[in-house]
Formats: structure tokens, sequence, C-alpha cells
């Protein structure tokens, strides 16, 4: 019998793109078994938006705007679906997206998690070029070197949301509810030991990485569709590395930084002396001395956590960073950002 599968949208002030997400999702060749949306306290017109869908949409409201990753686990809450598939309220997916996860999961019944590769649009929703990314030549890497071995392949997933390597989730993973142990999950959130952890903290990669490491779960894989079955919308204040102003770069990082703490504390406090342990503290190394110098820090002590936060990056790219600190640190951010915004339209 095919697994039912739940489609949850966290939703905030995206009256643009909310609609066009959800006619994504009624277009599937395989048909949702429900679709949830979850308001985290819109002010626009989102909700009115949801509420003409009628009966095709499931609207939960959130008393006020908490972050994403509580939406995310008040859907996972009203769901009473097997599968979990998620997206995000600015994004799109292709027709066949449900069918062909949907068929991933039969495969094997040891598969828990599924994701797939992706393409990109900018806000009018054309596609615009397709760059491989740190997450692209990682996928590319992990299907070569696993040479169709779903095992290695799971394992080799896994491993990179570990280490932060590049498997893209948001709009494109999914999983099993009966792999997440939701109560535990949320007595490691509310004991996560940075303020406002919850609230600024992405939903993705804490959720990957607790299933990972959860024991009811050991042995169990994570499977990849090699196929662009959701279309990244790419503007200017979307959450993901947003750099259209100076606060919302700042605020990008934070969120980034209090992704990674958590993820840490949880991997490190598993894994203690694992080499993702280290890198889990290498990434947050190098986020913590980019929170410092976005937020105007001047001090030798900077200049210390640069070389430290250098050890964390790849060799291709130290260039790049060297050039970030150097403009930032006698410009300011706003140059850097003007900088890099005219790279990314010309490149």
């Amino acid at each position: 019998m095919r697994k039912r599968i739940s489609v949850v949208i966290p939703l905030f002030n995206l009256e643009r793109f909310i609609g066009a997400a959800i006619e994504s999702v009624l277009a599937q060749t395989l048909p949702a078994d429900e679709i949830i949306v979850i308001d985290d306290g819109s002010t626009d017109c989102s909700t009115e938006i949801i509420n003409s869908y009628n009966n095709k949409v499931k609207l939960f409201s959130m008393p006020r705007n908490g972050g994403v990753l509580r939406a995310v686990l008040r859907g996972i809450n009203e769901s009473d679906c097997d599968i979990l598939a998620f997206l995000d309220a600015d994004d799109i997916w292709e027709p066949e997206k449900l069918e062909k996860v949907s068929n991933k999961f039969a495969e094997n019944a040891s598969i828990i998690a599924v994701t797939h590769n992706y393409s990109c649009i900018n806000s009018a929703g054309a596609k615009i070029p397709y760059h491989a990314d740190r997450t692209y030549a990682n996928m590319s890497s992990i299907r070569s070197l696993s040479g169709g071995d779903s095992e290695l392949e799971s394992r080799l997933i896994k491993d990179s949301i570990l280490s932060y390597k590049g498997v893209w989730l948001g709009s494109a993973w999914c999983f099993l509810k009966s792999a997440l142990n939701i109560s535990e999950f949320n007595s490691f959130i509310v004991n996560v030991g940075m303020p406002d952890y919850v609230s600024l903290t992405h939903q993705d990669q804490p959720l990957a990485a607790f299933i990972i490491l959860d024991p009811m779960n050991e042995g169990k894989l994570f499977g990849y569709v090699d196929s662009k079955l959701f279309r990244y919308r790419i503007y200017g204040s979307n959450s993901s590395g947003d750099i259209s102003s100076a606060p919302s770069a700042c605020r990008s990082v934070a969120r980034s930084l209090a992704t990674v703490y958590g993820t840490m504390s949880l991997v490190c406090m598993k894994m203690q002396r694992s080499s993702f342990c280290l890198r889990q503290r290498s990434v947050y190394a190098y986020l913590s001395y980019l929170s410092r110098l976005y937020g105007g820090a001047r001090s030798f002590h900077l200049l210390v956590d640069f070389r430290v936060a250098l050890r964390g990056v790849s060799v291709s790219r130290i260039p790049y960073e060297i050039v970030r600190f150097l403009v930032v640190y006698l410009f300011g951010i706003g140059l850097f950002l003007r900088l890099k915004r005219f790279l990314t339209l010309h490149r």
C-alpha cells in the first residue's frame, strides 16, 4: 500500500509567492493526501490567499511569529500521514515531485528520508542559470562514489549533513513521520543553551541531524532522486543568504549561527570526539567570526578570529574570504554587499 503524504508549508508574509507554491502542489501527478499551511503570524494578505482554496488546504495559525522551526513542528503535529514533505512558501515543486519521491520510498523499506536536486528561479518565476555550487558538486560526488549502492549513498548523504558539506534539504527533503521522536526533539531544542535559539534557527538541519543520530533509526537509509524536482526562488529578501541590506545580512548570519549551534550541541553530545564534532565546531567558529565582522568589531581579536576561520574553509575559497575581510574591515559591510550583488547579477 502506498504511503500517505502530507505537505507542510510554513508561511510568513509571502503573499507574492504562496499562491504559486500551493498551485504547484495541486498540480502534482501524484496528489498529496493533505496540504497543511502553518501561518507564523503574517501581517500581509497571505491568509486570505490560503482561505481562497477552501477545503483543499488546511490552514493553522501560530499565536505569534515564533520562527520557522516552531511552525514546521506545528505542521508535523497536525499531520496524520506517513510521509512529511516540506515546501517553503516562496518555492515551487515540479509536477512529478511527489510521484518520484513516493516511488523512492517504495524501492526500499529501510528508507526513512529522501531528497533530490533543484533548479533556480528569480522573483518573477523565470529560470536563472544553474550554477555548480558546493551542494551540486557534493551531490555529484556522492552519486559518483556510491555507484548505485544505496547503503553507501545513504552513508555519504548522512555524513555530508552532519558535516555541512552540502545536501539540499529545505523544499527538497521529506521523511517518514515515524522516524522522528517529536517529544524527544522538543526536549532537545528547549534545552539548547542559546537565547532565542528556537526563534532563530532554520528548521531542516536540526531535524535531519536529530533523525540521523536517533538510535531507533540505526541502519535506516537516506535516499536521493537525481532529478531537479523543485525550483528554488532566489530574490532580495528570501531567508537564505539574504544580501539585500546590511541588517538583512547580519540577520541571515545570526540564523545560520543559531542553526549550527544547535546541530553542534547535538552532534558533539552524541559523537564527542568524532570528525563530525570537529567540523561542526569549525563551521560555528567561522560563523561567529562573520557575525563579529558584520557587526562592526575592529579589535585585534577579530584578526585572530579571521585566522581561525580560514582553517575551516577550502583552499579555493581563501582568496574570497581575504577580500571579504579587507573590504568589510576597511570600508564597511555596505560596500561589500553592493559588490557581491553586482557580481551575482553579472556572473
